[in-house]
């Protein structure tokens, strides 16, 4: 303290350094690769050549083939099907990569694609147990991300301000009201709902499970272990369905 009965204040200033390291790492770089990703498969090897499609669609009679529970995400059929699923991934992506990073991202988006595929194969055996059901497009993904935003609003629910709060439900309900409008618009009897349910339904107890708390709470780690514990036996469950 000086004489004048002032306290100094030694500021350290940031590196320039590490102020970029930071700004890097709010950048949602994996929702991005996404979308270049799925647009250049989309016009390098168009879903009509049906020896492309055939070999990465998710088949209800190539059930066992495991792979596919994945690839399918990567076909679409059309432009407009694309770019929706591109601008929502986008969208909900970028939002919780911005708060967990990307790892976290991953494992949300990839994990919800397969909860679809397993959906889907539900579906085909207890409901339309007579179709030969084929499944393109990454709506189960995306419904992922979206339920992932609501576990995170969920567990950090206290902790976040209202203006985050409102945000993320507003973003979170503009998608939900954009899809529905889409669907009805097009009103496709080949949409499979059944993707879009499962894929939310695994995104809703991922993003429970991985989502990073601002602050620890008390159930904090009973809710996460619950989820994952719940995520294990539903998709053990899936798997038989599809193997057995």
């Amino acid at each position: 303290m000086s004489k004048e009965g002032h306290v100094t204040i030694n500021v350290v200033p940031v590196p320039s350094g590490q102020r970029w390291r930071r700004a890097y790492t709010r950048v949602p770089w994996y929702s991005f690769a996404v979308l270049v990703a799925y647009s250049l498969i989309f016009y390098d090897i168009p879903v009509d050549n049906q020896e492309y499609a055939s070999t990465l669609v998710f088949d209800t009679d190539k059930a066992r083939q495991a792979y596919r529970w994945w690839t399918y995400s990567l076909l679409h059929r059309r432009t407009l099907q694309l770019w929706i699923n591109v601008s929502m991934t986008l969208l909900f992506g970028g939002l919780f990569e911005f708060d967990h990073g990307w790892w976290r991202t991953i494992l949300a988006h990839n994990v919800s694609i397969v909860g679809g595929a397993l959906a889907c194969g539900w579906d085909h055996q207890f409901v339309h147990t007579h179709s030969h059901m084929l499944l393109t497009g990454s709506s189960g993904g995306i419904y992922g991300l979206l339920s992932a935003l609501m576990g995170n609003l969920i567990t950090n629910w206290t902790e976040l301000s209202c203006e985050k709060r409102l945000f993320n439900i507003s973003i979170m309900c503009a998608g939900i009201i954009a899809d529905v409008v889409s669907n009805l618009i097009r009103s496709n009897p080949a949409t499979a709902y059944s993707a879009h349910v499962g894929g939310f339904v695994t995104g809703a107890m991922i993003g429970s499970a991985i989502a990073t708390n601002v602050k620890i709470i008390s159930w904090g780690a009973a809710w996460k272990w619950s989820n994952i514990a719940l995520l294990f036996m539903t998709f053990a469950a899936g798997i038989l369905n599809l193997t057995l």
